[in-house]
Formats: C-alpha cells, sequence, structure tokens
C-alpha cells in the first residue's frame, strides 16, 4: 500500500493497494567445512584461509536460496596433503569425503589450497578450483578466489556437468538480480557457473571491477529444487570408497560404520553396488558415476586417471555381502570382516601394549577365521569367536590410546563395532 492516509491528492484514490499471491516454501540448510591443505607446495596463511573461507560464505548466503541462518561454516583445521604430484590430489579428495562422511561435520567440505597446488600438481598456471563428479561433496578452491567457493559447489550439486558456460556462452550466462545483504542491485552479471575470469579477493571482474559474478535464472531454479528435499531416512550406513582405473581395476579404501546415518544416492551412472543378504537376494542398490574428468578452473572438464568415489552405502541390519561393479570388473566382500580387518588396521602402532606388528596379524587371522565360518553358514560359531575370543582380546592388546585422525578407531570404538556385530550375526540365529 502506498499513501495509506490519502495525504497525496489525487483524482482516483482507490488505486493505492495491490495484492499479489506468494508461496513460501522451506529450504534446508547447507553447512560448509573449510580445511587449510599444507604440504610441500607450501600452505595458505592463516589469515588468507580464515578470509577466503568467510567471504566465500558471503556470497554463497547471496547466490544460493539458504535461508540467512542457515547457511553454517566452520573452520576444519589443517589437512596435510600427499605428496605424490597428481595421484596425491585425488587421495586428498578421497581423504576429505571420509573425513566429512565420519564426522558428519558438514553437507560439503571446500579445501583451500595454496597458489602452487595445482601447479605442483601437474596443472597449468591459473588453475583456480577443482572439483570432481564421482566426489561431489569435497571440492579444492586457490586461496583468495571467493567466488569460486560457489562455482565449484555448484559442480557439486550438478550444476553445468553436460556442459560448461564457459565453453557455449563465454565469459558466462548474463545474470541480475538483487544481493539482499547489501541492499545492492545487480544488472550486469556473469553468472558464476561461467567462465567468469576470477579475481582474488573480489566478486568482480572486468575493467574497473564493473562486471559482478552473480548467479544466473536456470542455475538458481536448480539449486532452488535441490534445496527442496526433504529430510533424509536415517538408516546404518557405511562409506564405501576408492579408485576406479580406466582398465577396469578397483581399489578400495577402507570401511567405515557409520551410525545414524542417510545412506547416498550419488549422481546414476556406470557403476553400481549392490548389498545381498545372507541368502544371496539383492536387498538394495546404488548406482553411481564414475567419471574420469574433474572440472578444473578455467579449463573445463579435464581428463583423469584413475577416478575416485566415496559415498555412504546402504547398510541394513541383514547385509551379508557388497558387491561393487563396474564394466566387466566386478569386486564382491563381506562388510562384517572387512570392517573388522580395517580397524585393526587402523589402530596405530603405539596403541598395541607391545609387539604391534605380531598382534595386528594375529587380530587377521582371527578375522579371518570368522569370515569362513559366516561363509559356511556357522553362525553360532562366528559368534562364539567373536565374543570369547576377539572382544576379549582387544580389550587385553590395546591400551586406551588417542587418536591422530578421525580415520583411526579408537579402542572404544572397535569394541562398540564388534558388538554391532555380533547383533547383527545374532539376528539370523533366531
Amino acid at each position: 500500500m502506498v499513501d495509506p492516509y490519502n495525504k497525496i491528492q489525487e483524482i482516483n484514490e482507490t488505486n493505492n493497494k495491490a495484492e499479489t499471491s506468494v508461496t513460501i516454501k522451506d529450504t534446508r540448510r547447507l553447512s560448509l567445512a573449510y580445511f587449510r591443505v599444507v604440504g610441500l607446495y607450501g600452505a595458505p596463511s592463516f589469515e588468507e584461509y580464515v578470509e577466503t573461507a568467510i567471504q566465500g560464505s558471503i556470497f554463497v548466503k547471496a547466490t544460493y536460496p539458504v535461508a540467512d541462518n542457515e547457511l553454517i561454516f566452520g573452520l576444519g583445521g589443517n589437512h596435510i596433503g600427499n605428496p605424490i604430484p597428481a595421484l596425491g590430489m585425488v587421495s586428498d579428495v578421497i581423504y576429505l569425503a571420509f573425513l566429512r562422511l565420519l564426522t558428519g561435520a558438514a553437507d560439503r567440505v571446500v579445501a583451500i589450497v595454496p597458489e602452487d597446488y595445482f601447479t605442483y600438481h601437474r596443472y597449468p598456471p591459473g588453475v583456480t578450483g577443482l572439483t570432481n563428479p564421482s566426489i561431489r561433496e569435497v571440492s579444492l578452491v586457490k586461496v583468495g578466489y571467493w567466488t569460486v567457493v560457489a562455482h565449484e559447489l555448484g559442480h557439486g550439486f550438478g550444476l553445468r556437468l553436460d556442459k560448461e558456460e564457459y565453453n557455449k556462452t563465454s565469459p558466462g550466462n548474463p545474470a541480475r538480480g538483487y544481493w539482499v545483504e547489501r541492499k545492492m542491485d545487480i544488472i550486469n552479471g556473469i553468472c558464476f557457473m561461467g567462465e567468469n575470469p576470477p579475481e582474488p579477493r573480489r566478486f568482480t571482474f572486468g575493467e574497473k571491477g564493473t562486471i559482478h559474478v552473480w548467479v544466473d535464472n536456470v542455475d538458481y531454479e536448480n539449486l532452488f529444487k535441490i534445496f527442496l528435499v526433504g529430510d533424509p531416512e536415517f538408516r546404518w550406513a557405511v562409506t564405501v570408497g576408492g579408485l576406479i582405473y580406466r582398465n577396469g581395476t578397483i581399489r578400495l579404501a577402507p570401511l567405515y560404520y557409520v551410525e545414524n546415518a542417510s545412506a547416498d544416492y550419488p549422481f546414476p551412472g556406470n557403476a553400481s553396488l549392490l548389498v545381498l543378504d545372507w541368502g544371496g537376494r539383492v536387498i538394495d542398490s546404488v548406482n553411481f558415476s564414475v567419471w574420469f574428468i574433474a572440472f578444473v578452473e578455467p579449463l573445463g572438464a579435464v581428463e583423469m586417471d584413475p577416478a575416485p568415489f566415496a559415498f555412504l552405502a546402504p547398510f541394513p541390519p541383514d547385509a551379508a555381502k557388497i558387491v561393487i561393479r563396474y564394466g566387466d570388473t566386478t569386486v564382491e566382500f563381506n562388510p562384517l570382516t572387512k570392517l573388522l580387518h580395517d580397524a585393526v588396521d587402523s589402530i596405530p602402532d603405539y596403541g598395541f601394549i607391545n609387539n604391534p606388528e605380531h598382534r595386528r596379524k594375529a587380530l587377521h587371522n582371527k578375522i579371518d577365521a570368522v569370515e569362513n565360518m559366516l561363509t559356511a553358514g556357522n553362525f553360532k560359531g562366528a559368534l562364539e569367536k567373536l565374543k570369547h575370543d576377539i572382544k576379549p582380546t582387544i580389550e587385553k592388546w590395546l591400551k586406551d590410546y588417542t587418536t591422530e585422525t578421525p580415520l583411526q578407531l579408537t579402542k572404544q570404538q572397535i569394541l562398540h563395532l564388534i558388538d554391532q556385530i555380533i547383533w547383527r550375526i545374532n539376528l539370523q540365529t533366531k
């Protein structure tokens, strides 16, 4: 309503009011964890790392359909980068993905890397960010490039996976809107999913910074649909990840058990994960994509081999086998015993009372015995082995040690894992 008290004289005093209908929809929150990557290639200063996290989050808040109080970000601390050129970068992404899955700290991880990180990993100068769509929850962003945070997160949410704006409409689609927090109209804008040659520590580019980086209508509408997703169904889950090579070779990363978590359902594609029960029947499945590319700014889609993958797979109580298929390659394993083997491998040497090499090997032999019993359908024998041999041995052989990383299990976590496996196997005896 304008002029509600008719203080302004006009011929028609009945046209001061207009009504329109609006629909209000709730969108889910977005939480970001920023890590500082340090290594042989250097490290961002703490001040630059914090600045990139704050300013990157401000821009995401302005351009994503997330309420002011539902964009949450925090500093995750340092990540010591893997020193192997090229392959080490893939290892960094997998490690950070597992860290996110195990701690449940954030929806997305943004790793702030130093100036020389990408050139160290054999990319040409000028690269400012990278997201591998096989692991969409982790993005790498060069320190100081604020708008690249939104761009890389956009790839993770499925924006421009089929074709890049900078390949079609360089420097990007025109975008306009309103920056609510700054009370500023964005008229002459270019979408952040385009080429938008990013300049460090700015939200603008071009001569005298006259062109704002913003979000176009198509990308905003797609993000809006994504953020309208309802609450997930919470179930038991296990982390599944590793490397897949073009020749079909699959190398699995360690398996971790996650409680009160919902399984991920990645972009469907050319690989699959099947969960089988004790009768060999498929009880759940996940179809996922293996991408032998990474989106590298400003180069676009760059080929890579191997391709990483990491997600939370469903793990119902009667899960007896997990099968991963890619092309003609099939890898299958018993998740119960693999969880135990990987847990034992995660114990640091100082976690044993003595003779870590000998005792670790002995525990693996005991777990192998459990797997043989389960394969033969001897559930009672497996229960006896877990209850009266493996669990007491863990209690006796391990100290109450402190872990150096969330990917190492504590003594209490391993004992809890054994109890969970006992509960699952016990279901088969009733």
